[in-house]
């Protein structure tokens, strides 16, 4: 989940927001509100919560996260497996995409409980999501032509804005800041389509061949110029430059395999990875247009999805091997854990 105010009419991603404290400016990390009767930070009362999809009933998970702690707060049973999740920026509603009829659900959250707001019917399997910076669109990728959906939310209702043809399978997607580009990893040549967006309507932006299929992607924060690319095949992670509807490779770095699931500090400088081959998750650090290895951590086997917490404290990591979903805590370029939660079985797709 992350936070966003207007800003001359265009929504943008609140990084490290201030407020004045008796004539002082305070990072919000340093500033409490009460929530539910106790004393909280900000960043912690806007992300206490992770959704998780995962394999086995219920197949969805919310977890709540309290300092280094995760324990349950609610589960919502889905058709099928549970590949991808996000929060709406004002964490009320998260999409999943997810195997078996309807294979998209929109649930809603209140408090430690999610409820069923709709659903809306794919070709095939979902298995990327991503919400927009105002909570109005929803990008999809999926198995099924045309591969790619973009939903429009009404209240507790979705319903088609369009789609986009792709070469093939829609795997991950990520929404630029400002709501107007749609980065998606894809599979078949070129295996990465930058959409763009304007209203309810998407065309193609550009592309940039891969070495293979594209699983996860996620756009940098503030400024939406970088977008992280996980994929298939050496060196398994890919770093692009975009400059207006155009992309560019910035550079890339070797992961040890398949790279699965990606995702962006909020300050853009950290890129959480999780990926197939021991240590199983990497943490990048990018410098301009260079990525370089901050530390990485072996999870007990395969790293399939990962979030940053809106903080950039924590990373949130779904994989396979017990306890199927491991909660990291970042301190400058080293990782260590938090905690763990033991899901039904793989943990794949997880949100902030």
């Amino acid at each position: 989940m992350a936070i966003y105010t207007k800003v001359s009419g265009v929504w943008k991603e609140v990084v490290q927001p201030s407020v004045k404290v008796s004539g002082a400016w305070k990072n919000c990390s340093e500033v409490h509100v009460k929530v539910s009767g106790a004393w909280k930070k900000v960043w912690e009362a806007v992300s206490s919560y992770i959704a998780a999809g995962h394999d086995g009933s219920p197949y969805f998970t919310l977890l709540k996260r309290s300092g280094d702690s995760v324990s349950l707060a609610s589960t919502y049973t889905l058709p099928g497996t549970g590949r991808s999740c996000s929060f709406s920026p004002d964490g009320t509603y998260i999409a999943v995409a997810h195997s078996g009829f309807p294979r998209f659900t929109l649930l809603k959250r209140s408090g430690d409980s999610v409820s069923l707001a709709s659903t809306y019917t794919l070709p095939g399997t979902g298995y990327g999501c991503s919400f927009s910076p105002d909570g109005t669109y929803i990008a999809v990728g999926h198995y099924g032509f045309p591969y790619f959906t973009l939903l429009k939310r009404s209240g507790d209702s979705v319903s088609l804005a369009s789609t986009y043809t792709l070469p093939n399978i829609g795997y991950g997607c990520s929404f630029s800041p400002d709501g107007t580009y749609i980065a998606v990893a894809h599979s078949i040549s070129p295996y990465f389509t930058l959409l763009k967006r304007s209203g309810d309507s998407v065309s193609l932006a550009s592309t940039y061949t891969l070495p293979n299929t594209g699983y996860g992607c996620s756009f940098s924060s503030p400024d939406g110029t970088y977008i992280a690319v996980a994929h298939s095949d050496s060196p398994y992670f890919t770093l692009l430059k975009r400059s207006g509807d155009s992309v560019s490779l910035a550079s890339t770095y070797t992961l040890p395999g398949t790279g699965w699931g990606c995702s962006f500090s909020p300050d853009g400088t950290y890129i959480a990875v999780a990926h197939s081959d021991s240590p199983y998750f990497t943490l990048l650090k990018r410098s301009g247009d260079s990525v370089s290895l901050a530390s990485t951590y072996t999870l007990p086997d395969t790293g399939w999805g990962c979030s940053f917490s809106p903080d950039g404290t924590y990373i949130a990591v779904g994989h396979y091997g017990f306890p199927y979903f491991t909660l990291l805590k970042r301190s400058g370029d080293s990782v260590s854990l938090a905690s763990t939660y033991t899901l039904p079985n793989t943990g794949y797709g997880c949100s902030f």
